[in-house]
């Protein structure tokens, strides 16, 4: 089983060492249009494949032909965020690398999937699913993975969905005060490392398990909508069942009057971004 990341950086590369250990692979590929990097970042998890006694081979690239043949490819290419900005700070520059990297990607390699990483996700993942051509089972964003771990380590029970920032859905009732400390729990990581990378990389990890060993876990992502929650034309957080083909059911829980609203205001929010992409 073959598995591609486009984007060696910190949260590819933490990624594909997290794969090296805990999934069921026999070949990594690393695509980065810095080919020292990739290259070195592959020796290092080659030797460390030795370390654990895994025999999976790994792949430096900058050829997207390469990624033939991978089960699913996870592109995390793109600016990194900063602690003096917000996701959509990180549009105008990154919606040209994903565009070009999903189309390409899905030229290399048209049964594969796509696990989109790179902010802000939820509108990037919308853009990967056009560019590439893929059905919309095959293509979705890591997001509610990674807010939901934020807010169960601050000691809250349930889920995110929506935007994959400050219009975030909790499906918990959370006061003014809880629900900014959920919304910004990457900052002071950020602000203090420069970085997030071993959250980011886990929550990709565990949506790689799902896929490569057909779990079937529900758990919340960026999915194409066209329909669910009354809403189509977007990306946007919302629970779904995780398999061998992607995204194989998304899940309509039921909601309150509230989180109605904040689903719907999360998703106005996005569509409004998306329109303007193409205005």
């Amino acid at each position: 089983m073959k598995i591609g990341f486009v984007g060696a950086g910190r949260i590819g590369s933490t990624t594909a060492f997290s794969a090296l250990h805990s999934l069921d692979i026999t070949e990594l590929v690393l695509l980065d249009i810095k080919c020292n990097l990739a290259q070195g970042e592959a020796l290092d998890l080659e030797h460390a494949a030795n370390v654990l006694g895994k025999n999976v081979k790994v792949t430096s690239t900058c050829n997207y032909s390469d990624l033939e043949g991978a089960l699913i490819t996870v592109i995390s290419a793109g600016k990194a965020r900063t602690a003096d900005m917000d996701r959509r700070n990180l549009l105008s520059e990154n919606v040209h690398i994903v565009s070009e990297t999903a189309k390409r990607v899905a030229e290399a390699n048209p049964n594969g999937m796509i696990l989109q990483v790179t902010n802000p996700v939820d509108i990037l993942t919308y853009i990967a699913y056009k560019q590439s051509g893929l059905e919309r089972n095959k293509v979705f964003g890591m997001s509610g993975v990674l807010d939901t771990a934020r807010l169960q380590a601050l000691g809250f029970e349930g889920m995110i969905l929506g935007h994959h920032g400050e219009k975030m859905v909790p499906t918990t009732r959370l006061n003014h005060e809880d629900l900014e400390k959920v919304r910004y729990a990457s900052l002071p990581v950020i602000t203090l490392k420069g970085s997030t990378h071993y959250a980011p990389a886990a929550a990709i990890a565990k949506m790689l398990n799902a896929i490569t060993r057909n779990t079937k876990e529900v758990m919340p992502c960026s999915c194409i909508l066209d329909g669910e929650y009354g809403l189509s034309g977007l990306a946007l957080g919302v629970p779904a069942m995780i398999g061998s083909k992607g995204i194989e059911k998304i899940i309509e829980f039921e909601l309150d009057s509230e989180q109605e609203k904040m689903l719907s205001e999360s998703a106005a929010f996005i569509k409004n971004i998306i329109q303007g992409l193409n205005s």
